[in-house]
């Protein structure tokens, strides 16, 4: 219904004004006293004399003087529009019927006519404006949908060499070692490639392919550190069908590796788990941190935290909980997403 009362085809919109001056035609007749035939006869005969000035308020005043905000000038010509057509109508009218009644021409005519005619110019304005507030606000709502768009595509366009970058990094550390487990390496790299190419180009894929994601950078790391790094990672109570906006929860998983792994010269540990209740996801991790600044050799904060957090405003607004707490050992985050559609 919204989308024929708003429609932008020329033939629906010529259909809808021709309904709205058959609908005033009509009841107005039935609101007469006089007999049918003359009474339809009548109003067709003033209809014109309604319309025009509808018209020329519609095409003419309004878009030079109400949508400019002058409306001060809007109301005058439009009133003046109004006097002079119902004047006019009110005049020949008279004439038509001067032959067959003996009723004195008089200025509470054009008043009637006028109140009559402001009336229905009220209506049929009140009507052009909801249909412009609409289009306005549909305008506004795609304008707005376009820049969150471009904005999303231009975090994702981040987040893509971000990791490249640091999955590389991990194979050119093996490749000098000349490791046995390069071959494993290339093979988990392709499948982050593939998922980074194809999936994340999507607003929303399978849950299960995001943690499937996750679980190839893992092994990845896991490789790369050996066994100073103990870590686990832990899923329950999924369930099948769930969508999530992609590379949502891989830099959180990153970011664990930056502060609890990378330049430690000790044993390190990261635990995370992921579990579903409903339709609302819960994504802990949670990593130690060194005992000591000696133990950090030239950590640089990326932003891969800073764009994720950007996108959890974009993606999920009001529907997610982002809370980050850091102890002298440790430092958790737990993110919380409403996955409901």
């Amino acid at each position: 219904m919204e989308d024929l009362l708003f429609s932008k085809n020329k033939w629906i919109r010529l259909g809808l004004h021709t309904a709205f001056w058959l609908i005033h035609l009509l009841l107005f007749t039935v609101l007469s006293n006089a007999p049918f035939g003359s009474a339809i006869q009548e109003q067709l005969l003033s209809l014109p004399f309604k319309m025009l000035p509808v018209y020329i308020v519609f095409y003419a005043l309004f878009p030079r003087y109400l949508l400019r905000r002058s409306y001060l000038r809007f109301f005058i010509f439009s009133t003046l529009v109004v006097m002079v057509f119902a004047a006019l109508q009110s005049r020949i009218m008279y004439l038509i019927h001067a032959e067959t009644s003996e009723e004195a021409w008089s200025w509470m005519w054009v008043v009637s006519s006028i109140i009559l005619n402001a009336y229905i110019l009220a209506l049929a304005l009140a009507l052009k404006l909801l249909r412009f507030w609409h289009q306005r606000e549909k305008y506004i709502q795609e304008l707005s949908h376009a820049r969150l768009e471009a904005e999303l595509k231009f975090l994702k366009a981040q987040v893509h060499p971000h990791f490249l970058f640091n999955t590389l990094n991990n194979l050119y550390t093996l490749t000098l070692r000349k490791s046995d487990h390069a071959p494993e390496v290339v093979e988990k790299l392709s499948d982050l490639l593939r998922y980074m190419s194809y999936d994340a180009n999507h607003r929303t894929v399978p849950l299960s392919n995001e943690i499937e994601y996750l679980r190839n950078y893992i092994s990845l790391e896991k490789i790369r550190y050996g066994e100073k790094l103990e870590i686990a990672f832990t899923r329950s109570d999924l369930t099948d069908g769930l969508q999530i906006a992609p590379l949502i929860l891989i830099p959180f998983v990153e970011n664990s590796f930056k502060h609890g792994v990378s330049g430690r010269l000790t044993a390190c540990w990261i635990t995370i788990h992921l579990s579903v209740q409903g339709e609302q996801l819960t994504f802990k991790v949670e990593n130690s941190l060194p005992s000591s600044q000696e133990d950090v050799m030239g950590y640089k904060e990326g932003i891969g935290l800073k764009n994720v957090k950007r996108r959890l405003d974009l993606i999920y607004p009001e529907r997610h909980e982002l809370r980050v707490t850091q102890s002298p050992e440790s430092h958790l985050i737990v993110l919380k997403i409403d996955l409901g559609q």
